[in-house]
């Protein structure tokens, strides 16, 4: 959910928050940021299906990387399939999903510095190789680089 916070503040700004899902997806998101992956899936796996479109994709996210961290692949892919299910219904102009597409294009071009193939990052995050060229396209453009190479040095800087 990107629950803004001041640096240090953040275990208060979510403990001042009111209880519900947004409450919840941010202490997950606390709790993946700060190592702990197993507790940040515990607490979004219930989200996965959430009414809310803005909560569920966040869930998944952060399940989906989760898992990854984790090495439950298989789980992973559950997610990136709702993700890709979420987005097909119709939520492309909300922030949250703009949010979402913004972190496929990072995971992407981190992926990208670890040396991956286009078709090992699409098969890797259950796309298809042109929604990979698509974010990477974007995410290349946002950064001012026009070669994978120099895409690479700005990742691991």
């Amino acid at each position: 959910m990107n629950t803004p916070f001041e640096p240090g503040y953040c275990v208060q700004t979510i403990e001042n928050m009111r209880p519900g899902p947004k409450k919840d997806i941010a202490l997950a998101e606390y709790h993946y940021f700060s190592g702990q992956a197993e507790k940040a899936m515990r607490e979004t796996e219930g989200y996965l299906t959430a009414q809310d479109s803005a909560v569920r994709l966040s869930a998944c996210w952060i399940f989906a990387y989760s898992c990854l961290t984790m090495g439950r692949i298989d789980h992973a892919r559950r997610a990136l399939q709702q993700i890709k299910n979420t987005l097909a219904d119709g939520g492309k102009t909300s922030p949250a999903v703009r949010a979402m597409e913004a972190f496929v294009a990072f995971a992407a071009a981190v992926l990208v510095a670890r040396n991956w193939t286009n078709q090992e990052i699409a098969q890797y995050l259950n796309l298809s190789i042109n929604t990979v060229k698509h974010h990477l396209s974007k995410a290349m453009k946002k950064l001012n680089v026009s070669h994978r190479k120099d895409l690479k040095q700005y990742m691991l800087q």
